[in-house]
Formats: structure tokens, sequence, C-alpha cells
């Protein structure tokens, strides 16, 4: 089936699939008491489940732990991180604050390709890092009138953009030097141990995750954000990765127009779409 979808098709099914994910998770999450290291583990669990059929039908093929055990490791503790502050950050701000928040990995990501591979900034890398910072000050805005809780929640959503960023880093150089659906499913699973090891009394909450409403959602949103990690994966093997990269980012308008018509968050909605345009700019220019 993948070969009949292009990268262009590939790209949007990533970027509707992934716009909805966090819609889902702002839903499950918000005013709840879900354990937020319970929900990253199973999440992640079930995505790494879904994912590892693909896996054997693509043909598995472990990475080379012995030469790349630091970047497995990074981004293990990294993304298991990630997923536990993305659920601080959505119980606090609305979804399209989330998404652009979470665009701010890009920076992490050229910087940590420019402190470890070397890699040269240019002036138009520059230029991108002040529209960033832009748009991410237009949402610290004093005339805002954020309270201390959503404070808190765009603090969280910066730390959640920073952890994705490195852990997407490492990632991608791992990916690239082993077959990368492979490592895709191992990427889920191996932040579950770390959290499991870190957290171990969150264990007892995670029959909890599978009550009520959440029984058939959080299962739901496993599948949604698996079959969007493989659209996105499929898409950079097809199509060019300066492409693809700054087109995935159109993610946070689709967001921005879910949460104004299935959440109602229509605050500050001008400034919001400014922030939006302005951060998608800047992930272009960072690329």
């Amino acid at each position: 089936m993948s070969e009949l979808l292009s990268w262009q098709v590939l790209t949007a099914i990533y970027v509707v699939l992934f716009s909805l994910s966090i819609i889902l998770r702002r839903i499950l999450v918000r005013d709840t008491d879900l354990d937020p290291y319970a929900f990253a583990g199973v999440y992640q669990a079930l995505i790494g489940v879904v994912l590892m059929g693909y896996s054997f039908i693509h043909g598995w093929s472990s990475p080379d732990f012995g030469r790349f055990w630091w970047p497995i490791l990074v981004s293990s503790v990294f993304f298991a991180g990630a997923h536990v502050t993305s659920v601080y950050a959505l119980r606090k701000v609305d979804a399209t604050v989330f998404s652009l928040l979470m665009a701010t990995s890009a920076f992490w990501t050229m910087a940590g390709a420019i402190m470890i591979l070397d890699e040269n900034l240019t002036l138009i890398q520059v230029l991108g890092v002040i529209v960033l910072t832009a748009s991410i000050a237009l949402l610290f805005s004093p005339d805002s009138r954020h309270s201390r809780d959503k404070r808190l929640g765009l603090y969280f959503g910066i730390l959640t953009g920073f952890l994705f960023g490195i852990a997407i880093f490492t990632w991608a150089y791992v990916g690239k030097y082993n077959d990368a659906a492979t490592w895709n499913t191992l990427s889920f699973l191996f932040p579950v141990i770390i959290i499991a090891l870190l957290r171990p009394q969150s264990l007892r909450n995670v029959t909890s995750l599978f009550r009520g409403k959440n029984a058939m959602a959080v299962p739901l949103l496993a599948v949604i954000y698996a079959f969007a990690s493989m659209a996105s994966l499929l898409g950079f093997a097809k199509g060019n990765i300066n492409i693809v990269a700054p087109l995935q980012q159109t993610s946070t308008i689709v967001t921005m127009v879910v949460a104004v018509i299935v959440l109602r968050e229509r605050d500050h909605l001008v400034r919001k779409a400014l922030s939006a345009l302005l951060c998608v700019t800047a992930v272009v220019l960072l690329m």
C-alpha cells in the first residue's frame, strides 16, 4: 500500500493524524487526575506494539547497539521525559498553544546537529531562531492575561519541545545508519522501560487508563499516533527531508483549526494565528 502513496500524500496524512493526536490527548488529560507516568508508558507501549507488526512485515533488523548505545540511551530517556511533561503541559494550556511550543523542537534538533555533528550555522538559521523566539513571545505577552497555572503550562510546553528536539536528533542519527522501521518501533518501547525503572509505583495506575471514557480513547490515540509515525517515516524515505520536515510543521495550523471547531478554544485567536504563521516560517528557515 505504501508504494502507492507519494511523499506528498504521506506528509498530508501525517499532518492530519498528528494534529488529531494532540486534540485527543488534550481531551484525555485536561481536568483529569491521570498519572502522567502511567499514561506516557502505556501510550508509548501501545504505539510500539502497533508499529511492531509493520516492522516484522518490513523485515526486522535490530540496530547496532554496540556502536549506537549512547544515542539510543539519550533518545529513550528524552522521549520518556517528553511524553511525561507533555501531559503536564496539555493539562494547563490548550491544544493550539501546545502544538506551537512543540514546534520549538526544531531549534533543539538543529542545535544538536551543530554541536555534535559540527554542522554550520547559517544566517538564515539565525533569522529562523529570531522568528521562532518572536512566535513564542506572543504566547507570553502580558496582555494575554495568563494565570500562573497557564504560565506554568507554557514552561512545561517549552520543556517538552526541548526534550523532543534532542530526542528527535538522536533518533534520526540512529535511524540514518540502521533499519528505520525497526528502530522506530524500539524508540517507542525503550522509553517505557525507562519510565518503569524510574517510576515503578506508577505501574499500579495502569489499569485506570482503561476505565470509563479512556477504555477506547487511549488505544485509539496510540493507533492514530502509530500511523502518523509510519506516515512520517515513509514520507522522509520517499521525499526530501528539507521539504518534508517544514511541511510537517503545518500541523500547528491544522491543530489550531480543529481545536477551534472541536474544543472551542477561541480565546486570543488572532494572537495564536499570528504565532502559528511565525512558527511555521521559523521552522522553514531553520531547515
